[in-house]
């Protein structure tokens, strides 16, 4: 079952960077909407998979003579050495360009929900050659249209969070208690390099008591015992992640 999500229109126009990067939550749907939009015959490579991760990062070249381009690539934040393979090709791409060669485009589309990592090696590497999307979770708007019957006090249990609603047996509090567990505490924290985990997941649940409200860092330093400083920076680092929107 496919739920038509709103960013299809803009995804699907033809740019004129190479490299179009979507970054977002984890298991908001990057990988499934890039993999839809793509066309027939790209390679589909997920770099969760610690073989190809290690294998792209040793020998980035060999990488992408098994999996070549055009190409979808999942989660790219976790290889910083395929970046300036790709760059390389871009370049060598345009250099021929303007020599009047003829070649196909070496098109990437990647993904990435660790925008901190992203931050570090995406941006400077790629930079002029690389377009950024953010995808959110799904919006009223895209279930009402895709789940028959939908009722909007639904999503106050279950979100936006696609594998909820194509698998509806799925228990929300546990799959989003899981979410925190491997997406917030562990990809977050350790990228971030947040030293206090225990007091950062207690400001996210105080975080998430105040959403709607106007944010109060005082009032969260008083409550958790960290300077002002610290509460803004983890704020910081959560928008940038795209769990929290101010």
């Amino acid at each position: 079952m496919w739920l038509p999500r709103d960013s299809e229109a803009i995804l699907g126009e033809k740019a004129s960077l190479p490299v179009r990067i979507l970054t977002g939550v984890r298991q908001c749907g990057k990988t499934s909407l890039l993999t839809h939009l793509a066309p027939r015959g790209w390679s589909v490579v997920n770099l969760d998979d610690f073989q190809l991760r290690a294998l792209a990062n040793r020998d980035p070249a060999l990488f992408l003579q098994l999996h070549p381009l055009p190409a979808v690539i999942d989660e790219i934040q976790y290889a910083p050495a395929l970046f300036p393979e790709i760059k390389r090709r871009v370049d060598l791409w345009r250099s021929g360009r303007r020599a009047g060669k003829k070649a196909e485009m070496p098109q990437v589309w990647a993904s990435g929900s660790n925008q901190v990592l992203l931050d570090r090696t995406v941006k400077e590497s790629l930079a002029g050659r690389a377009s950024y999307f953010t995808l959110h979770t799904l919006s009223a708007g895209e279930l009402a249209r895709g789940i028959p019957g939908f009722r909007l006090d639904t999503l106050f249990i279950r979100g936006g969070w696609p594998e909820l609603y194509l698998d509806p047996p799925l228990e929300p509090f546990g799959y989003l208690n899981d979410h925190v567990r491997t997406y917030v505490e562990k990809d977050i924290v350790m990228s971030a390099g947040i030293q206090k985990v225990d007091t950062f997941t207690n400001v996210l649940g105080l975080l998430a008591a105040r959403t709607g409200t106007l944010l109060n860092a005082s009032s969260l330093s008083q409550e958790c015992g960290v300077a002002v400083s610290t509460i803004l920076e983890w704020v910081g680092v959560l928008e940038r992640t795209h769990v929290l929107v101010r």
